[in-house]
């Protein structure tokens, strides 16, 4: 075993190393709030199987909405790793509309480690609770629900290899 000054040498550098390593774990979740900061979600509730966030949309109407209508709002809201839809990444796993235009929206993710889960919780949110007519819209991050590449859109795959054969 190595004693003296070479093992304080590999002490250093490993901490230092492991130090790093932290760091670049945990940047995107320290750097994210900075430049988000105005998007940022409204109070949450912690479930056994993950968070809901809830809202209130502009005024009711008698207009009703549908599923389609907010899907179709939904392909704005881009992961922002990506740059890809969430739509189209398959993170929207059930859209439910009520005749008093009450909206859920269940989102699963590829981790549940990612840093911008509730980012883009509060973004769905957001993009629903602006659209005309939509009363309570409620968002729940299901991280109990595996997701797979199977659920990705062809639009997504085909940019996805797009970008590999653009990079190689």
């Amino acid at each position: 075993m190595p004693t003296g000054k070479p093992l304080l040498v590999r002490l250093f550098i490993t901490s230092g190393l492991v130090g790093l390593g932290i760091i670049i774990i945990l940047l995107p979740s320290w750097v994210a709030p900075h430049h988000i900061s105005v998007l940022t979600p409204p109070i949450y509730t912690l479930t056994d199987s993950g968070y809901i966030f809830t809202d209130s949309g502009p005024s009711p109407s008698r207009v009703p909405t549908d599923s389609t209508q907010v899907t179709a709002v939904l392909e704005s809201v881009l992961d922002p790793c990506l740059g890809l839809s969430i739509v189209d990444l398959g993170f929207i796993y059930h859209i439910t509309t009520d005749s008093l235009n009450n909206v859920t929206v269940i989102m699963i993710f590829s981790t549940p480690a990612c840093p911008y889960v509730t980012y883009l919780a509060g973004q769905v949110l957001e993009a629903i609770k602006n659209m005309p007519g939509v009363n309570k819209v409620k968002v729940k991050l299901d991280l109990t629900i595996p997701w797979s590449p199977s659920r990705l859109s062809d639009r997504a795959r085909r940019q996805f290899w797009d970008n590999v054969e653009h990079n190689k």
